[in-house]
């Protein structure tokens, strides 16, 4: 398991200034100091409500803390806990991308991680994988000489204790039936709701085909009379040969007519011919006057002759003018014949068009030229229309809408009345009832078996011998090849880090810690503090090294390598850094040797 991020809130010097820091794997130096650190992410991991009053005791103020980490699957977890109610582990999803809650309260949180992750225990964690100055020995005698520990805070009955569980548990299966309850009411409602929004989206699809067959309705006639017009660039191409045939035809009928018209005039009846009464009155006048006469003025009677030939001319003229009209008469009516053809036969060509031209209530080929497009736009709208409707009853979710929207409805009927029935006293939420039966579980277990973890920590005296007895038994202490390998390295780290005053750190026998100084062995129990310290320190990142090693994946170190020699912070930081490369190493110090060494800096 990798950290990505802590976050603690009412812990002075747990983390920086701002609260919040973010790791990558390697070697992280956060810029913090103090012991709070250690003691926040052990806390966090591993902590119950002491561990909360512990913190708050340097707080004063609520605290709490929560961390992003990683498994070796990828998997991305977040752990918030409020040491004073509850713990909530949440996993990301990144289908939905959001974290979901997987477990709650502090005991089934510490169990799933512990199952999940691999992590280890607390005290084999603090053995073998924390660095804290908190363990210093100089630092536990100087705290064992200050002052021994506060007695526990008497607690509540034991039986009582357990009576108000039993109810708080009660109280929560309720609470979690109405949840699930809840829950699947909302799912009703989210399931209606998409049903709801696919049928409302047939219903405006069907609305839509509705309103274009009315539109196609209103055009019925218009568009029977357009199917038959076919090719439409064709049939108005024969449209307009069609009519310039038709108007030079009929223009030259009107010119025919205009001559016609002239040449028909009506001859008057021939008794009213006044050429042809003259000539015969003069011809009898002088026939008369030459019979009378005798004489010379017999003569005159020859006159008869041309004047009744006057009277014949003007009669042949008469007969011409009814011979002309009569020619005319036959004329116009092969003229008419001929415009009745030209009108037929443009009415045969033109007939389609004239027809939808009809149908349209238009007069001009333009005009009936838009509203064949806006014909055409009608039906590529219900076609359109009619596709859409089809393929929305093709769908699988709309054919599973109409099909389960009733019993849907039904359902959520019957799931809202009876979550009116398990709702109508007040439930409490399940958070807070887990919290408060978490809160007095620990009182339960405070007052059956008090922790006594600081008591073993330093139950023979000497700190380096019960860690290499702690680590003895978390390696396997039949495993003498590894334990004199862990024991070899820290004799190596602790020559370097001395200066070479201190060459070697080993048990005998009895399973007392020697050490040997430059001049000869001594027991760790005669050391000074600073001796001690240092070899504790050897020890511990050897420790360290060989955890992170074999399959552990993350180490925690405060300042409790501050006060070593310059010389011996490089050398720390080095073995830190080497450590951390399968892993993670998390060093909470603001000496910038440590820093320059690291792989990141939080």
């Amino acid at each position: 398991m990798i950290l990505l991020e802590l976050a603690a809130q009412g812990i002075r010097g747990a983390v920086s200034a701002s609260g919040r820091a973010t790791f990558r794997p390697g070697y992280v130096v956060v810029p913090a100091g103090g012991d709070a650190f250690c003691a926040t992410i052990s806390a966090l991991l591993w902590g119950d409500a002491a561990d909360g009053d512990a913190l708050r005791a340097t707080a004063g103020q609520p605290v709490r803390a929560g961390a992003t980490m990683t498994t070796p699957d990828r998997t991305l977890y977040r752990l918030v806990t409020d040491f004073a109610a509850e713990a909530q582990l949440q996993r990301y999803d990144a289908a939905a991308r959001t974290f979901s809650p997987v477990a709650a309260g502090r005991p089934a949180v510490q169990e799933w991680i512990r199952t999940q992750t691999g992590l280890p225990s607390r005290d084999a964690f603090e053995d073998m994988l924390c660095l804290c100055a908190a363990r210093l020995p100089s630092r536990v005698a100087s705290q064992a000489r200050s002052s021994a520990p506060p007695p526990p805070k008497p607690g509540p009955e034991p039986e009582r204790t357990r009576a108000r569980i039993a109810e708080l548990r009660e109280d929560l299966r309720r609470s979690r039936a109405v949840e699930e309850l809840q829950h699947h009411v909302d799912g009703l409602h989210s399931r209606l709701s998409g049903m709801d929004d696919v049928l409302g989206e047939g219903a405006r699809l069907r609305s839509e085909l509705e309103s274009a067959d009315r539109r196609l309705q209103e055009q019925d006639a218009f568009a029977t009379a357009a199917d038959e017009l076919g090719d439409l660039d064709a049939r108005f191409a024969s449209f307009d040969r069609a009519t310039a045939r038709r108007d030079e035809a009929f223009a030259r009928i009107t010119e025919e007519r205009a001559s016609l018209e002239r040449d028909s005039a009506p001859a008057p009846a021939i008794w009213h011919l006044p050429q042809l009464w003259a000539g015969i009155a003069a011809g009898v006048a002088a026939l008369s006057v030459g019979v009378a006469s005798t004489g010379a003025l017999r003569y005159v009677a020859l006159l008869d002759v041309p004047a009744f030939g006057w009277s014949a001319w003007a009669a042949l003229r008469w007969v011409g003018r009814v011979e002309a009209g009569e020619r005319a008469t036959r004329r116009t009516r092969v003229v008419d014949e001929r415009e009745r053809k030209a009108l037929d036969q443009w009415n045969n060509d033109a007939g389609p068009v004239q027809r939808a031209m009809a149908a349209a209530g238009v007069t001009e080929v333009p005009a009936l030229r838009e509203a064949l497009e806006a014909l055409a736009v009608a039906r590529e709208a219900r076609r359109s229309a009619a596709d859409a409707m089809a393929g929305w009853q093709e769908r699988p979710e709309a054919q599973q809408a109409q099909h389960d929207h009733a019993q849907v409805e039904s359902e959520l009927e019957q799931a809202n009345a009876k979550l009116s029935e398990l709702a109508s006293e007040f439930v409490r939420d399940a958070g807070t009832l887990e919290a408060e039966i978490a809160r007095l579980e620990g009182e339960l277990a405070a007052e059956e078996q008090p922790r006594r973890r600081s008591a073993a920590a330093n139950a023979s005296g000497e700190p380096v011998s019960d860690l290499a007895r702690r680590a003895a038994e978390q390696i396997g202490a039949g495993d003498e090849l590894t334990l004199g390998r862990v024991e070899a390295r820290a004799s190596e780290i602790l020559a370097v880090i001395a200066g070479r005053r201190l060459e070697g750190l080993w048990a005998d026998p009895a399973g007392a810690v020697v050490v040997q100084p430059a001049g000869g062995r001594v027991a760790f129990t005669q050391l000074p503090l600073e001796a001690r310290d240092l070899c504790w320190t050897a020890m511990k990142l050897a420790l360290v090294e060989h955890a992170l090693a074999t399959g552990s994946t993350f180490a925690v170190v405060d300042a409790a390598l501050d006060p070593l020699p310059l010389v011996a912070r490089r050398v720390a930081a080095h073995i830190l850094k080497r450590a951390a490369k399968p892993g993670q190493v998390l060093h909470a110090t603001a000496d910038a040797v440590f820093r320059e060494a690291a792989d990141h800096a939080a």
